[in-house]
């Protein structure tokens, strides 16, 4: 009879429970975080950037609309450059440093709240570069991947 401690079952649950453990999901979470260079050229980058943040469930709003819109099927539809993005609250959601890639053409996005993004680490900090001329304001309280190391990649931002 083979005899399984507590202890041990109760760190193989802790690490099922981990999302990226989980190769399924992982492959969910990079789909939905990856940039798609093609949409890019058809819509531009502010409505990519919109789709991307509402997919993971956050939600967005565009200059001149007072609505944060989180529903990707009520997203407005239109021409490349009609619509700026202007906020992105990306709280709680399931970005990832590879999607922060998103962020590169934002020229107007003022505000970016990603508190509580745990799927955001150091590396994904070097995408903020591509806003530093027009961001604002910036939330990353909870963001448990961060550490000292990336937090230097905000050096670029002014205050």
């Amino acid at each position: 009879m083979h005899l399984v401690s507590r202890k041990s079952v109760h760190l193989k649950l802790l690490r099922s429970m981990d999302p990226w453990n989980r190769s399924f999901y992982s492959w969910i979470n990079f789909v939905f975080n990856r940039v798609d260079y093609g949409r890019l050229e058809e819509i531009g980058p502010d409505k990519v950037a919109a789709e991307w943040v509402v997919r993971c469930g956050g939600s967005i709003r565009f200059h001149g609309y007072e609505r944060w819109e989180r529903d990707y099927n009520l997203l407005p539809h239109g021409s490349e450059g009609k619509f700026l993005l202007t906020d992105i609250d990306a709280s709680n959601t399931t970005i990832t440093d590879g999607g922060l890639a998103h962020f590169e053409g934002l020229q107007h996005l003022c505000t970016l709240n990603m508190t509580n993004c745990k799927y955001v680490r150091d590396a994904g900090l070097v995408h903020l570069k591509h806003v530093q001329e027009c961001l604002n304001q910036l939330s990353l309280q909870g963001c448990t991947g961060l550490t000292e190391q990336g937090l230097q990649h905000l050096q670029c931002l002014s205050y």
